[in-house]
């Protein structure tokens, strides 16, 4: 993850818009892990010869600037959850009356002595990671993410990026409780845009060099989307 100067080599994890815009909820080091393993997939290459991906313990401290007992804890604790977390994907149910559900890994190989961890991924991953059409992808600065702890923060980024070339967006307040799997969850607003939605956009502008400004978009009295204007903050990144 280091150039021969000694400066980070920036990690672009790849993905489908149909994958951004998926239903899932990782933990944060499962997060971190996924990602890290997605920035060494090769987008425009055929899947079968990278289904595998390893990712090190040092790897990990250097990127999350943890220590290394920490980053042992934390691929350890990530591999022992991934093959029960799932994703949602929409893109395929041309009518949106459902969803297709698969893992997003096969099998996961921990080594505790050698500090790695061997990602397969599923198979049905493939065509949100691989052979993507130009266009209907979005890039994710993993090392932007270095320092964020909120996966809502994540995920937002994550939404907001696909818009990168625009620096707006619109998310109704349907599909962003869809997207980060919050049905049934803070169900009155007011504690949604606590617990949620501004402690992401602070995690954001703080430790991942956005500037975003947002709306309320309301239907009488009823919330019923945001409106999300951003932008890198270029003087921050700077320093």
């Amino acid at each position: 993850m280091r150039q021969k100067d000694g400066m980070q080599k920036t990690s672009i994890a790849t993905k489908s818009n149909h994958l951004v815009q998926a239903s899932y909820k990782l933990t944060l080091n499962e997060q971190r892990i996924m990602l890290m393993a997605i920035s060494k997939v090769y987008p425009k290459k055929p899947m079968a010869s990278q289904r595998v991906q390893r990712i090190t313990a040092l790897e990990y401290s250097e990127m999350f600037g943890v220590t290394a007992k920490n980053a042992y804890r934390d691929i350890k604790q990530a591999s022992d959850r991934l093959l029960v977390r799932l994703i949602k994907t929409y893109d395929k149910d041309p009518k949106k009356e459902g969803y297709y559900k698969f893992q997003w890994a096969s099998k996961v190989y921990y080594s505790k002595k050698e500090g790695f961890v061997d990602i397969t991924f599923h198979e049905d991953i493939s065509p949100y990671l691989t052979m993507l059409s130009s266009g209907f992808y979005t890039k994710i600065e993993v090392n932007a993410l270095s320092g964020v702890r909120s996966t809502y923060a994540i995920r937002m980024y994550e939404l907001l990026k696909q818009y990168k070339d625009t620096g707006e967006r619109y998310i109704s307040m349907a599909n962003f409780r869809k997207w980060c799997e919050l049905e049934g969850k803070y169900k009155v607003y007011s504690d949604l845009k606590k617990r949620v939605v501004n402690p992401a956009i602070k995690e954001l502008e703080d430790k991942a060099n956005l500037i975003i400004s947002w709306d309320e978009v309301k239907k009488g009295r009823k919330v019923v989307g945001f409106d999300f204007m951003f932008e890198e903050n270029k003087q921050l990144k700077l320093f």
